[in-house]
């Protein structure tokens, strides 16, 4: 058990330091954008494309996950639906053979 703890805690650790090596390659990545455009634009039109172009996928994953989250909160609560399971089990019978 002892072992199996360690091993999840290193395995935790690698995942962290890919994250942060993740999250400082993303800025380089924009700057390579930038860097190509400005061959076409000037500089600052470059940085304007990539930063819109960004802010666009923002707001398309923001409205994606707004709609997921209306979605789920549209569902019936699971003690909700309990409650009225068991109410229906509650009533008496009207059916009768």
């Amino acid at each position: 058990m002892r072992r199996t703890a360690k091993d999840a805690g290193v395995g935790s650790l690698w995942f962290v330091l890919a994250l942060f090596f993740l999250f400082w390659a993303i800025p380089v990545l924009l700057t390579f954008a930038i860097a190509g455009i400005s061959s076409w634009w000037p500089v600052w039109l470059s940085a304007l494309v990539v930063f819109f172009g960004l802010l666009l996928v923002v707001v398309l994953f923001g409205i994606l996950g707004a709609l997921k989250f209306k979605k789920v909160t549209a569902r019936e609560n699971p003690a909700q639906a309990v409650a009225t399971d068991a109410k229906i089990l509650r009533e008496p019978d009207d059916d009768e053979y």
